[in-house]
């Protein structure tokens, strides 16, 4: 199944030299299992990335090994060359997996003749960039730089025997987790597979394909959402059911970051949405929505609210509520959204912007799908 998900998007302006180092990564696997399979990407690459050497190995304290790990293998070698364009995947390594456990995949990017361009900006927990040389079975290493993104790794497989359910959560930053404490696994997603777990420890694994700035039609922060549909969710393995939280964006980016002819309504995000629960169901999963959440009192870069956009933020959400026709809704801005002002975010969930959340609002957000999920 797939335990860890990153969708990894073209960020061209953020330039990190990935070129005979060593890129040290965590990652939280949700399942338990017997081995593990790496994939890694280079999908917005210009030229090849020669990886020398991969490894893994439980995490411990400040990027350090916890046990031991093994060498990751590519059809038997060491190392790969992921051409521009692709991704790979690994061959399985023979370690043992308990579910939220945390591991730390290292490599050794041998070489790469271009700045990193395939990555996940928010990537919410820590990574480490070495000085010049192979550290991946290295214990620890001193990191040169301390990063916040992800880079190249997109997703970790745990082989198991019995599979739980898998659900997909796809959708913009609040999916993402902007807001939330970084290394503490406060995002929505994280938070309801831990109630979900204590209900049934084997209910359901939820994976998290939320791309910050991410739009339902267009692109700009990565992919639209429809674009990147089957590659993020119906590809993931062991899928079987989808979760969809997007739309705020394409009502509310910034005109500078709009192709001209960009005209977004409620009309157009219920039919776009639609697609998505269509096609879900073309493939016979389970499809779930969330209600689009408040944007009063935004500023500056995020300076979201106006009164037409929420006129259509308003109409998305009765559609959803009432007529939509999705297997369940979560209704988040019922939950999160100010008694006094629907129209903003109550001040104990808001990270500070108004738009995004902090931990508290992402576990009322967990709350609110788990209840969904359990009727």
């Amino acid at each position: 199944m797939q335990s860890l998900n990153d969708p990894l998007v073209a960020y061209p302006y953020v330039v990190p030299r990935l070129d005979g180092v060593t890129l040290r990564q965590l990652v939280k696997l949700r399942s338990s299992g017997s081995a593990l399979r790496v994939w890694l990407s280079n999908e917005y690459g210009l030229r090849p990335i020669h990886i020398g050497a991969a490894y893994m190995a439980p995490a411990g304290a400040d990027g350090g090994h916890a046990g031991p790990g093994r060498a990751i293998t590519f059809a038997g070698s060491a190392g790969i060359v992921i051409a521009a364009g692709t991704q790979w995947v690994s061959d399985p390594v023979e370690l043992s997996s308990d579910a939220d456990s945390t591991w730390l995949v290292s490599l050794y990017i041998e070489r790469a003749d271009e700045a990193a361009r395939t990555l996940h900006r928010q990537g919410s927990e820590t990574a480490w960039l070495s000085a010049p040389g192979n550290f991946v079975a290295h214990q620890a290493f001193e990191p040169e730089q301390i990063l916040d993104c992800r880079y190249i790794l997109s997703g970790v497989d745990v082989l198991d025997s019995t599979t739980p359910s898998v659900l997909v959560a796809i959708g913009d930053s609040l999916t993402d987790g902007d807001g939330s404490t970084p290394d503490s696994y406060g995002r929505w997603t994280d938070q309801a597979v831990t109630r979900l777990r204590a209900l049934s420890p084997a209910s359901l694994c939820v994976v998290n394909q939320g791309i910050s700035g991410g739009r339902l039609l267009y692109g700009g922060y990565g992919d639209a959402l429809l674009a990147r549909f089957d590659r993020d969710v119906l590809a993931v393995s062991g899928v079987t059911a989808v979760f969809v939280l997007c739309g705020l964006n394409d009502l509310y980016m910034p005109g500078v970051l709009r192709a001209p002819g960009e005209q977004i309504d409620a009309k157009i995000l219920c039919a776009a949405l639609a697609q998505v629960r269509d096609r879900a169901r073309g493939r016979g999963l389970k499809v779930y929505a969330g209600t689009l959440t408040p944007t009063g009192g935004t500023t500056g870069l995020f300076d979201y609210f106006s009164a037409t956009g929420e006129s259509h933020r308003q109409a998305v959400n009765h559609w959803l509520r009432n007529t939509a026709g999705f297997d369940g809704v979560a209704d988040f801005d019922a939950a999160l959204s100010d008694p006094r002002d629907p129209t903003r975010l109550a001040a104990r969930f808001d990270c500070g912007d108004h738009l995004h959340l902090n931990n508290s609002g992402y576990r009322a957000m967990a709350d609110t799908v788990v209840a969904m999920l359990q009727r």
